[in-house]
């Protein structure tokens, strides 16, 4: 995806390439962050889950059944509910935090970055959505960690497989608009 996206930028100009580099470098400051909250999750779900039962998926650990296999399915224990809703509200604070800090930052003073006019203002229009990944990063990732602590990995290959077309598909999109963003 990181590719696409470069490819993207290249193919909008130099300026916006400029602002590319500038904005995924502040995204990588933040994602570090919200990757943790997953790992986390994967970390502390699975040994709260239902009184060391094993489980198949999320939906059996919240007592719907799988297709396959709905004799194993399990309700998640009120301690694991509980690291539910605390990681998912922690992750739902802390995309707040860092959408508003990877927005503001770049977006109130690109000229902190660059002295050029042009990627400044390409770094002003693009900073929203930076932040806007960062909100949604740390919450993705930590249900993500959710579907991995409970032996989904199917779906998550499914999910990555749907977001790596869309992706690709909006930014062929973006490529076939014209040369730059802000036209």
């Amino acid at each position: 995806i990181q590719l696409t996206v470069a490819a993207t930028a290249s193919a909008c100009g130099t300026a916006a390439l400029a602002a590319h580099q500038v904005l995924s470098s502040t995204f990588q400051i933040f994602r570090p962050l919200g990757d943790a909250l997953g790992q986390t999750m994967q970390t502390l779900l699975p040994a709260v889950a239902s009184n060391n039962a094993p489980s198949s998926s999320l939906d059996s650990c919240s007592g719907i059944p799988d297709a396959i296999d709905p004799v194993g399915s399990t309700r998640l224990s009120r301690n694991a509910l509980l690291v539910l809703r605390t990681m998912i509200g922690g992750a739902i604070a802390l995309g707040a935090i860092d959408g508003v800090l990877g927005a503001c930052g770049p977006g109130l003073f690109p000229h902190f970055f660059t002295s050029d006019a042009s990627v400044a203002r390409e770094i002003q229009l693009a900073a929203p959505l930076v932040g806007a990944c960062l909100f949604v990063h740390a919450l993705s990732v930590s249900l993500e960690g959710v579907l991995f602590a409970t032996g989904d990995a199917k779906t998550v290959a499914k999910l990555y497989l749907g977001n790596a077309a869309v992706v690709a598909a909006a930014f062929a999109g973006v490529r076939a608009r014209g040369p730059t963003l802000t036209s």
